[in-house]
């Protein structure tokens, strides 16, 4: 794969496309356990469970009411996230997630901007569009 241009990216709610999106993140981690006693010379790691976070960029839309408006603090929804668009072939990431915050950015120079920021709720999957 090559380099891509962000500008392709996109984000969804089931088939529901939230509007307006400057850019989104995903963070994927997985816990990582230590057991280890006092005679242990170094310490000794195995993985634990995944995790993953992330957040959504918007220019504040309240006339989404599919996408925008759905994403109330609280909420479990399955994103579904699209680095390179959502042709076929391309890969799409599947987020079960709760948004756990909503920002609102006002500035005088600027659009009004909201980011919507999410805990995972399950296991992340990556599959191609289809």
């Amino acid at each position: 794969m090559g380099v891509q241009h962000g500008r392709s990216g996109k984000v969804m709610i089931a088939s529901n496309a939230v509007a307006e999106v400057q850019s989104f993140n995903l963070k994927r981690t997985t816990q990582i356990l230590e057991y280890d006693s006092m005679e242990d010379t170094a310490k000794t790691r195995q993985n634990g469970v995944d995790d993953s976070s992330g957040s959504v960029e918007c220019l504040y839309d309240l006339s989404d009411t599919a996408g925008q408006v759905a994403l109330i603090n609280g909420t479990a929804v399955t994103l579904l996230l699209y680095p390179e668009g959502n042709a076929s072939g391309k890969i799409e990431l599947t987020v079960p997630a709760i948004i756990s915050d909503f920002d609102i950015t006002i500035e005088k120079d600027s659009f009004n901007k909201a980011t919507f920021t999410f805990v995972g709720n399950g296991d992340v999957t990556e599959a191609a569009v289809i």
